[in-house]
């Protein structure tokens, strides 16, 4: 640093001292800028300035966990807050030119915010980072870090391809609607709002808006996150899986359909496959009215091999039934391994009526797969 360059420094030092011993020497900080008085005793009339007015702008809003048993989402949250002060003014001329300064937060006075409708709050405010930025003309400007966990209602019908909004909210409690202005913006986020989710959330959107509550008596403020699951995992190790065991499972079960002993081994192993899906669901999910889909497609599965399961038991009591019926009748029962002549008769051979069932399962399963993805 040159002489020059510290002689300015320290004439810079000198000036803001001086500022400093200006704006704080008789300024109370327990003493709100909010203007209250609205009729003046001697006429009733209503003479009063604008509305103290907080700008609140949007600087981040990142999805890190989203915990659907708890309906739970947590979220990196930081945003920038301005207000004006009339009581810190001061002419940059008379401080040889400073238009602006960094105060310490316990200073000055700080409009009372809340972030309501969260389970946790943890605010990154270590002592050294705890400043406001103050103008000459009173504006104050302040950025606050946290870590919010926001309760949200969650629908998982359509998981795992479910979209959620979840809206972190602040709230004015302290101050009546009357006395004070919200204006708010989303600012310019560090990254692209479809890279502030994570592994397993994309965020679709975000945006926000106040509103009046509690009768018209303050303003909430919702920062909200719409954003939807990353359902490749769930396609690819559960569905898909689930689907081929069954096709599997079907073809198993009415191939020698004579062989009933070996079916129900194929039968309860498919069974337990589904109710252990069953089961990891119970725990990922919440426990709401509507089932999710992915339940609902597991237990349809399920029963459509119950029912086949069923079918298999049947179909040889019910061929043997028909057999005897027709040697009571006279006719002839052709040998398993028997081509008939004619063509119904070829017909009848080898499009057996287990295979029909089979068929018939089959598509019913696809069906329910495909439902999935509609």
């Amino acid at each position: 640093m040159t002489s020059e360059q510290m002689s300015n420094y320290k004439r810079f030092l000198t000036n803001q001292e001086k500022l400093f011993d200006k704006l704080f020497k008789s300024y109370d900080p327990g003493i709100n800028a909010v203007y209250t008085l609205y009729h003046l005793p001697e006429t009733n009339v209503t003479i009063h300035p604008p509305r103290f007015e907080i700008e609140i702008q949007l600087s981040m809003l990142k999805l890190v966990e989203v915990v659907e048993p708890e309906e739970k989402a947590t979220f990196l949250f930081d945003y920038q807050s301005n207000w004006y002060d009339p009581r810190l003014t001061w002419d940059p001329e008379d401080f040889g030119g400073i238009n602006h300064i960094y105060v310490p937060r316990s200073r000055v006075w700080i409009p009372e915010t809340t972030i309501v409708d969260c389970s946790e709050v943890k605010v990154f405010d270590n002592e050294y980072t705890r400043y406001v930025w103050l103008h000459s003309n009173g504006s104050i400007g302040m950025y606050t870090a946290s870590v919010t966990s926001v309760v949200c209602q969650m629908d998982v019908y359509k998981f795992p391809m479910d979209t959620h909004t979840c809206s972190v909210n602040l709230l004015f409690h302290t101050y009546q609607l009357s006395e004070f202005l919200i204006t708010g913006k989303t600012g310019t986020m560090p990254r692209p709002v479809n890279q502030l989710g994570n592994g397993e959330w994309q965020m679709n959107s975000i945006q926000m808006t106040i509103e009046p509550v509690v009768d018209n008596m303050t303003y909430l403020t919702r920062f909200e996150g719409t954003f939807s699951r990353n359902p490749g995992f769930y396609i690819v190790l559960v569905m898909i899986p689930a689907y081929f065991i069954n096709v599997l499972s079907i073809v198993a079960l009415f191939m020698d359909i004579e062989n009933r002993s070996d079916k129900f081994t194929v039968g309860m192993t498919n069974i337990m496959s589904m109710s252990f899906i069953l089961v990891i669901l119970s725990e990922d999910l919440p426990k709401t009215k509507n089932l999710p889909i992915l339940a609902i497609y597991t237990v349809t599965s399920l029963a459509i091999m119950l029912v086949s399961l069923t079918a298999v038991v049947l179909l040889p009591k019910l061929k043997n039934y028909y057999a005897n019926r027709r040697l009571a009748r006279g006719e002839k029962i052709p040998k398993n391994d028997e081509v008939p002549r004619t063509c119904w008769g070829r017909i009848k051979f080898y499009f057996k009526v287990e295979y029909v069932f089979m068929a018939v399962f089959q598509i019913a399963n696809f069906v329910n797969f495909i439902i999935i993805f509609t």
